[in-house]
């Protein structure tokens, strides 16, 4: 049915379009324009309105498909959408600002993190930086951004390359900025033509994602932005190091990057792959830096500042973007001197001339704020182009006649970072040096010594470590001494692992695809772990995981004793130079002597390293006694540091989704958590059983935790107070207060028998077995991690957990660690060195001596164990960068870890660059799920072909195997999900798992529902996501799942979060009505 003239007006009026008046307005000059008719028909109504600018496109489209509610933003009235790269950005005008500003709303998901570098983005202010104001309207919160209409530097650069004056505007603009990001210790993170607006006024502008922070090139995260299509293009060198955060010289390297690219029309470097764009930038010299600085004469003034902020070494650049802004204003003063001089020169030949000639027009814009013009015939698009001087400033002639040394490729090692024997040797040039622009040339790093023959795989020595704070520390009854303080390694134990990070980002479809690869937190299905089988919890692979994951790492090294099967072929790689023990170097006379503590500390390279923390064991509390294992994590710690992020980051497939839904369960989002405590215990058949003890940052409301728990306060039979829900197996609370004003800052979560055992100690803190006691006391409550556990449970009440995370390796697990180990500890501390502790206490028949023989043995034998892997398998091609440099950390892991007996335990300790814990971390997750002999061209058969990819629609008639003793509907469907993502093939589309909360909450029926006993051995993907809606039916009588009274439904729909993309969505019959069609097990 068409749409009458009437209901037109009618739907005009109801946007907020035009009132009453308006609209007759519109009529009457529309019958002025037809003969004096009135409309009649909307077609030609609307082709009027947009003719007249009555109306914009977009607009029109929004009240023809009565969508006028998509077109207010706050106080803002939409005109059109923006076009890319500006994500859900909108060009809007309103009655206070009628003037087209960029409007966007805020989302209304956004963390406390999120919300966190807003505010502080909006707190700073720039001529040249992307304007933001926070508004709201009826409770609608926006964003506004005053910038002029124009266009991305990107799609400047389509027509060519840019000349001088205006590249030097570009990096004056963008330079100023910067600054005033960096001096609020804010990287910028991501800069790209994308990011750099060119207004129709000649104004030049960054943009910055003032919600998502400092990116890294390889990151998606980017909420406020189209990513960059190659987002390695500006890329530091300092990149290739794993775990290097963005920060003011990797700012400064991009600036330098984009400069050349906008005055050359070319980017520095050009790949299909990011991996080797990225290697380009650490071992290559841009072609046109080379042409226009390679010759004898001086260069192209601006080209050297342009060579200065890309050295390879980031000690060689600037010492901050303002000393590269003063320069570049040095080469602008001198391009302006030097135009007004060939100006001069010009008029007075003319004057001379007996036929003046007509001057040339200049060759920029009407409204350039350039100090001064260049003649259309003084630019050259050659790089390499020198501008005439006539008599310039001081400063100008040093541009353009201090001598330029031709920059060299430089290897990956002179990168920030560098091997620590040569980092006390580089110095940042001169700060006076630079802003006088006395000497803008690159300065060339220090002169190396030669190196011995060891090549860049082997890990560096440690320079000399600063002294340990004189800190008390727990008292050390054993003979083995402490070493004076850690060696401070640096922050790339293996060099040549530079492209390890890409690879274990995930990006195998990307890659294959010659495209960029996937981020760290986005990884498409079927990557590099499509042959591990994932458990049943997010939260018992991190625990158990990380727990099983360090273990394995010793008992590799035993394997790797083991005599290899002999391969006819050449070896895959040789073996790494054997590195030299050097001694510790002694400390400095003027150190301080150290005071006295609980260790003899000794300058001895076979001692045990100190701790970096003498902090006291974090408090057991707020958990049920009895439990077999507990692992002790900082959410808050590793929300906040580099290093915490980029392990969350590498293990984002295990943990990314229990990481998110800790809020939900919890009430509190993961930064607000101080220490989380999680207690495993087995309810029997191998299955394991969790609690949860929570200690907040900043202690809460009780009545704000209760409304976010939904639960009520009820009296046990013993009388303790707990807090609990009405639905059968919700998570109950416990809190020590339950007072109507109390203030929590800790409390428990679990199952009502747990919370019951937690409620009788009243929360604190629970006894251990004596074994696992004095294991504690060594524990560190500073350590991001703490693992405690007795190594029966894991071959016993919770072997379904490691046959799921290895199953290859249970047996040497078992073999090492029974009956010599009577409990284990592991724990780890990222920043500001990754130092990580493993102890075990000795079992009946073995003494400490012989079981710290024993780690040492293993760690020992792990160089070889990883060239045999090497050797014998063939790692997925999505992480095989990292594979290759596996052995190389292996050999640094074995060079720094000291052994020895403290307090009766046998200990073995390790320091390493913060950045190796993920790496060796995800390294060795990825070689125990790579099955052996995998090679095709060592067997001479024909690979398997590939699966095709499938559907959503497809993977329903996908068999899975999935079973679990109790879960919530929330986490049972993500479990089913895991699954599914370990047997889809590589390229499937992803899948995704949503439940509708409105629709559920309306049925009253809670995301907590709790699911028991479920069990589906190889049934079709629909037939078990009908069984388990069926189980959380609140009506237990339903028999089938075609019933009226079967509430809950699954079906296929648009993801609310991307409708471009399918997900499976659980809702209600009612909720579904009208919107998606029902499986057919749903009809009768």
């Amino acid at each position: 049915m068409s749409l009458s003239v009437n209901e037109f007006w009618n739907r005009l009026t109801e946007s907020g379009l035009a009132d009453a008046d308006r609209c007759r307005q519109m009529a009457v000059a529309y019958a002025k324009e037809h003969d004096g008719r009135l409309p009649a028909d909307v077609p030609s109504l609307s082709a009027h309105l947009i003719e007249q600018g009555s109306l914009t496109e977009y607009q029109l489209q929004c009240v023809l498909d009565d969508r006028a509610e998509t077109l207010r933003i706050g106080p803002y009235m939409v005109l059109q959408p923006a076009a890319a790269p500006w994500r859900q950005w909108y060009w809007a005008a309103g009655e206070t600002h009628p003037a087209p500003a960029l409007v966007r709303t805020l989302d209304a998901d956004l963390s406390d993190f999120h919300r966190r570098t807003l505010a502080a983005q909006l707190t700073v202010d720039a001529p040249t930086l992307q304007p933001l104001q926070l508004q709201s309207d009826g409770g609608q919160q926006c964003v506004v951004s005053d910038l002029p209409a124009g266009q991305s530097l990107s799609d400047r650069l389509q027509r060519g390359a840019c000349d001088s004056e205006q590249t030097l505007r570009i990096g004056v603009a963008v330079a100023n900025a910067l600054s005033a990001l960096h001096a609020a210790s804010l990287p910028h993170g991501c800069i790209h033509p994308d990011r750099i607006w060119m207004g129709e006024d000649d104004s030049t502008w960054l943009l910055r994602d003032a919600v998502s922070g400092p990116e890294h090139p390889l990151s998606h995260h980017t909420r406020w932005f189209e990513p960059p299509e190659m987002p390695t293009l500006y890329a530091a060198p300092e990149f290739t190091i794993p775990g290097q955060a963005s920060d003011a010289l990797t700012d400064q390297y991009a600036l330098g990057c984009l400069l050349l690219h906008a005055r050359t029309g070319k980017p520095p470097f050009e790949a299909a792959v990011a991996d080797d764009l990225l290697m380009a930038h650490a071992q290559s010299v841009p072609r046109a830096l080379q042409r226009a600085l390679g010759g004898d004469g001086p260069g192209h003034p601006l080209l050297r500042v342009v060579a200065h902020a890309m050295a390879k070494n980031a000690d060689a650049r600037f010492a901050d973007i303002r000393k590269l802004l003063d320069a570049l204003r040095a080469v602008q003063q001198h391009a302006a001197q030097a135009s007004g001089s060939r100006r001069r020169a010009a008029a007075s030949s003319s004057a001379k001339s007996a036929a003046p000639a007509k001057s040339a027009a200049p060759a920029t814009t009407a409204k350039s704020t350039a100090p001064a013009k260049a003649a259309a015939t003084g630019e050259s698009s050659a790089p390499s182009e020198s501008a005439p001087a006539a008599t310039p400033s001081p400063a100008a002639a040093a541009l353009s006649t201090s001598p330029v040394p031709t920059p060299r490729p430089e290897p990956a090692a002179t990168a920030r970072s560098a091997a620590p024997s040569d980092q006390g040797n580089t110095t940042r040039q001169p700060a006076s040096e630079i802003a006088s622009a006395a000497a803008v040339a690159p300065a060339a790093p220090p002169r190396r010594e030669p190196a011995p023959p060891e090549p860049a795989s082997a890990a560096p020595e440690p320079p000399t470590p600063e002294p340990a704070s004189p800190q008390p520390a727990p008292a050390a009854s054993s003979p083995a001494q402490a070493p004076l303080a850690p060696p401070l390694v640096d922050s790339q134990p293996a060099q040549e692992a530079a492209a390890a990070k890409t690879a274990a980002a995930g990006k195998t479809a990307a890659a294959k695809s010659k495209s960029g690869p996937a981020g760290g937190k986005r990884r498409p299905p079927g990557g590099r772990r499509k042959k591990k089988k994932n458990m049943r919890g997010p939260l018992v692979i991190g625990g158990l995981g990380f727990a099983a994951m360090m273990l394995m790492v010793l008992v590799l090294g035993q394997m790797g004793k083991k005599k290899r099967d002999p391969v006819d072929r050449e070896p895959l790689v040789q073996r790494p130079y054997e590195p030299v023990e050097r001694p510790a170097p002694s400390p400095p006379p003027d150190q301080p002597a150290a005071e006295p503590s609980g260790y003899d500390v000794v300058d001895n390279a076979r001692a045990l390293w100190v701790p970096p923390s003498s902090a006291d064991p974090p408090p057991l509390e707020m958990i049920p006694a009895g439990p077999q294992m507990v692992v002790v994590v900082r959410p808050a710690k590793l929300q906040q540091s580099p290093a915490g992020q980029q392990m969350l980051s590498a293990f984002d497939q295990e943990l990314g989704e229990a990481w998110r839904q800790l809020q939900p369960r919890l009430g509190v989002p993961p930064e607000a958590i101080e220490r989380l405590t999680i207690a495993f215990d087995s309810r029997g058949a191998g299955i394991p059983r969790l609690a949860l003890g929570v200690h907040l940052v900043d202690p809460l409301p009780l009545a704000t935790l209760q409304e976010r728990w939904d639960v009520e306060q009820m009296r046990t039979p013993e009388g303790a107070t707990v807090l609990a829900g009405d639905g059968d197996g919700d998570d109950a609370f416990y809190v020590r207060d339950t007072s109507k004003d109390a203030m929590v800052d800790r409390f428990a979560v679990g199952s009502v028998e747990q919370i019951k055992l937690v409620a009788e100690l009243e929360g604190t803190a629970i006894p251990l077995p004596r074994q696992l006691e004095n294991l504690w006391k060594a524990a560190d409550g500073d350590a991001e991690l703490n693992v405690l556990l007795l190594p029966n449970y894991l071959f016993a009440d919770g072997r379904t957990m490691l046959q799921k995370f290895a199953p290859e390796y249970i047996d040497p697990l078992r073999t090492f660690l029974q009956p010599d180990a009577a409990g284990v500890l592991i724990s780890s501390t990222l920043e500001p060195q990754w130092y990580l502790e493993a102890r075990m206490m000795p079992g009946a028949g073995t003494s400490d001596a012989e079981l710290a023989k024993k780690m040492e043995d293993a760690v020992q034998g792990l160089p070889g164990w990883a060239e045999n892997f090497l050797l014998q398998s063939s790692p997925d091609p999505s992480w095989r960068a990292l594979a290759l440099r596996y052995p190389q950390m292996m050999h640094a892991l074995r060079k720094y870890t000291r052994y020895g007996v403290s307090d009766d335990m046998a200990t073995a300790n390790v320091y390493l660059p913060s950045q190796a814990g993920p790496n060796i971390a995800l390294a060795t997750l990825l070689a125990a799920n790579t099955p052996a002999g995998n090679l095709v061209a060592a067997t001479g058969m024909d690979p398997e072909p590939a699966a095709q990819p499938l559907t959503l629609e497809q993977m329903l008639e996908l068999p899975l195997s999935v079973s679990f003793d109790q879960e919530s509907l929330e986490f049972a469907g993500q479990a089913v999900m895991d699954e599914l993502n370990a047997n889809i093939p590589p390229g499937s589309a992803t899948p995704k798992y949503v439940l509708l909360g409105t629709d559920l909450e309306k049925a009253g029926i809670t995301q907590n529902q709790q699911i028991r006993d479920f069990k589906a051995s190889d049934q079709p993907l629909r037939s078990i996501l009908t069984q388990l809606v069926m189980k959380a039916n609140i009506d237990k009588s339903v028999t089938k799942a075609s019933q009226p009274e079967q509430l809950l439904v699954w079906v296929l729909g648009p993801d609310p979060a991307n409708a471009n993309q399918q997900a499976f969505l659980i809702t209600t019959r009612a909720g579904a009505d009208g919107k998606y069609e029902l499986p057919k097990e749903f009809v009768e």
